[in-house]
């Protein structure tokens, strides 16, 4: 049997400035090589991880959690995801904070620990915008949204829905744009019912100029069913 190579060698961390590194592990979890991206941070945190740049550790952290939830080990992330906050924090970098607060935010969803993903959410927004970054506002609103569908509070996810649906249009991204409009008529098809949800879609159609195919999906299933 023939030897088997990778496609990119395993490259010690000792060879090359960190930031070299954490691109290098970036390329792998793009082709979801995620052990061999693991292996590569960790051994980074051993050997960099205290004499780094304030944002480069962050940087770090934050990868380490993204393989980690990855490879479905999300309550290991959680531990990478605070720490990067508190990097980039401490580095005043308000945009990287942003990210890793995203990313816990997600984390806490995924494990229905819902209160600690709102306040991740809340906080990665104010960021965002301190940030002047609209489509990371967006989309975390976007998420606070689903965060309030399981609370049930209808109310406040259609709130974060309608902001998050201005700042997608801000961007020209059709397809936050969608997502956001398909939640509101969702929550809206449940309650008041079914005319409120078609104008829903139909006001995404004619006055927001959304052209994505959920959305014509959606309205001719409506517009086809009866009462």
């Amino acid at each position: 049997m023939g030897l088997h190579f990778s496609k990119e060698p395993f490259m010690s961390t000792t060879t090359q400035p960190l930031p070299e590194t954490l691109n290098q592990a970036q390329r792998l979890m793009d082709e979801s090589r995620h052990r061999e991206a693991l292996e590569l941070l960790s051994q980074a945190r051993r050997e960099q991880g205290d004499q780094a740049p304030l944002s480069e550790r962050g940087r770090l952290h934050l990868l380490t959690g993204n393989c980690l939830v990855a490879s479905d080990r999300g309550a290991e992330a959680l531990a990478h995801f605070k720490r990067s906050s508190e990097l980039y924090e401490e580095a005043r970098d308000p945009l990287g904070q942003a990210n890793a607060l995203e990313q816990l935010g997600t984390a806490y969803h995924q494990r229905h620990e819902l209160t600690q993903a709102g306040q991740s959410f809340q906080r990665a927004i104010r960021l965002f915008e301190k940030a002047v970054d609209g489509p990371g506002q967006a989309r975390n609103l976007r998420n606070l949204g689903g965060v309030q569908i399981d609370l049930n509070n209808h109310q406040a996810a259609q709130a974060a829905y309608q902001q998050a649906r201005v700042l997608f249009k801000e961007a020209g991204d059709q397809e936050g744009m969608a997502s956001c409009v398909t939640n509101s008529a969702l929550l809206l098809y449940r309650n008041p019912g079914r005319p409120a949800a078609i104008a829903e879609y139909r006001r995404a159609i004619e006055e927001d100029g959304v052209d994505h195919y959920l959305i014509y999906n959606n309205l001719g299933f409506l517009l086809t069913t009866t009462i």
